[in-house]
């Protein structure tokens, strides 16, 4: 006998019944029945029927509440003790468990289909919602409706006291919580919940019910709410039943932690991206002023070309280089480095330039003794910086009258002048700026020609590193100096450059880096 007993009823729908007792007639040639549940109408027409009596009656439900009868009908003369009838029955009792069996079956598929969409929508609305408040009141709401418990409540964990705070509740029937804080030192039931992922209160022979569960309940259950990382609080739902919870609510109850965790981390995600963009926004402002453009602050009838680049490991840095037009003649150059990366070198440097430029506000005279200038530098960076936060730093008078170059040296990558081919470092002549307060520095003076060059550097050139973990040193400067002998500043700049980007490919991060190229160019005023 085929049926479509196997096809899952749709909601509220009993046709799939009247088509089951349709088939089972034409089968048996025995006729079925179904009469739902509260057809008073009905029952009362079979009942007073004089030519019919209800041979047999099976009762056919959902597992929660009826849906109607299965019957099937005899006339009086016929007995109901009757074998062909008998097998009937047997055949129908068969039926009947059957229906009942899928009646069951549809109903909890609805549920956990009305459930799944549930908690879909709840998702869906969560993500979208901006109120985390009112996303915990619509969680715990669903989280009532999709249980049989009375009560729920959001505990957020506060790391800093290692205490949880009551963030928010939904009652249906005015439950009165007895903690709204509670100390994770005091052996709470929520240390449970973290430590295990859930936890049972029962009022019933428990020392701990008394204090946690509210007034009139008799039962409570607790579950961790859980980033990947962290533990964020625990969910409550009380009930004034003593009672058990099932596979099904406890499935549906972590659902809901995971959704609330996940609630919070988008907070979280949101404040920190907010912070983020903001830090974003206030570094390019600082980035557009730290410019190493000399270019309008040197004379453009200079004796001398120069070309520069400078370019930071994160998008501010400590790396400074400056020039500065003194007079006709003469122009000062700057060429430093801070101790670090980002924004912590970035405010040593930051403290130096400051230093640097109001110096240069003073006399020409103030300016002409670089170990004077220096020593000032010094003092000024020791007095705004932390003892841990120093500066390597050159600083030199270049006169073209003159064709000298009068120079100071901090700690700083030894500057190189190129003679003919002939390399000659600068030597150094004192210790970091911003070390000690009484630091001296002495100063040296060099005698140029046209057609000499000037390299100046920071050690984020020489020390980067190849693949092969080897540094750069002052032997790739050179290298790519004598290759290019006759260039001018920016052509000598660019093969440096060049040789340094080829060597540190693969290398790891580089650090801040800094070069400075100025070529003695030949004039009237020099012959």
């Amino acid at each position: 006998m085929a049926t479509d007993l196997t096809t899952a009823p749709a909601e509220n729908s009993t046709e799939w019944i009247d088509a089951a007792c349709r088939k089972f007639a034409d089968a048996t040639g025995w006729p079925m029945d179904f009469v739902p549940a509260g057809c008073a109408e009905t029952e009362s027409a079979t009942d007073e029927a004089e030519d019919t009596i209800v041979g047999w009656r099976r009762a056919i439900g959902d597992g929660q509440q009826p849906i109607g009868d299965l019957r099937i009908e005899v006339s009086p003369d016929q007995s109901c003790l009757d074998s062909t009838f008998m097998a009937v029955t047997e055949l129908a009792e068969t039926i009947a468990t059957m229906v009942n069996q899928l009646a069951t079956t549809s109903r909890s598929l609805d549920s956990q289909s009305q459930q799944v969409s549930t908690l879909l929508d709840i998702g869906l609305s969560s993500a979208n919602e901006k109120d985390v408040a009112a996303t915990l009141q619509k969680l715990l709401r669903a989280t009532i409706q999709l249980t049989g418990f009375r009560s729920a409540c959001f505990f957020l964990l506060d790391p800093s006291t290692n205490r949880l705070n009551l963030r928010s509740q939904h009652h249906s029937d005015g439950l009165v919580l007895p903690e709204s804080q509670r100390d994770l030192c005091e052996s709470t039931p929520d240390l449970d919940a973290l430590a295990n992922g859930w936890t049972e209160l029962r009022r019933a022979g428990s020392y701990q019910a008394e204090r946690w569960l509210p007034d009139g309940t008799e039962f409570g259950y607790g579950v961790a709410v859980e980033s990947e990382s962290a533990p964020i609080g625990t969910l409550w739902v009380f009930d004034r039943r003593a009672r058990k919870t099932d596979d099904r609510e406890i499935q549906i109850l972590h659902a809901i932690a995971r959704q609330i965790a996940a609630t919070l981390e988008r907070v979280v995600l949101r404040i920190d991206s907010r912070a983020r963009h903001r830090l974003q926004r206030e570094l390019e402002a600082v980035s557009e002023g730290q410019t190493h453009d000399y270019q309008g602050r040197i004379n453009s009838s200079a004796c001398f070309e120069v070309a520069s680049r400078c370019r930071s490991r994160d998008q501010i840095g400590g790396d400074l280089c400056e020039l500065f037009t003194l007079d006709e003649s003469r122009t000062s150059i700057a060429v430093g480095d801070a101790c670090g990366h980002g924004i912590p070198a970035s405010v040593v440097m930051t403290g130096a330039r400051g230093a640097l430029r109001a110096i240069s506000t003073t006399t020409i005279e103030d300016l002409l003794e670089p170990a004077v200038v220096m020593d000032r530098l010094n003092r000024s960076l020791y007095n705004v910086t932390s003892p841990h936060q120093f500066m390597s730093f050159v600083f030199g008078i270049l006169d073209t009258d003159a064709m000298t170059l009068a120079y100071t040296n901090a700690g700083h990558p030894a500057p190189l002048i190129i003679r003919n081919g002939k390399t000659t470092p600068l030597a150094s002549h004192g210790m970091l700026l911003g070390v000690t307060e009484d630091a001296t520095y002495d100063h040296s003076v060099h005698n140029l020609q046209a057609d000499d060059m000037l390299v100046f550097f920071s050690d984020g050139i020489i020390e980067a590193m190849s693949r092969n973990r080897e540094m750069f040193r002052y032997d790739g400067i050179i290298s790519a100096i004598e290759c290019n002998p006759d260039g001018s500043a920016q052509e000598v700049l660019d093969a440096i450059w060049r040789e340094y980007e080829s060597h540190s490919e693969g290398g790891g991060d580089p650090d801040d880096r800094t070069l400075l190229v100025i070529k003695l160019t030949a004039d009237d005023s020099t012959e």
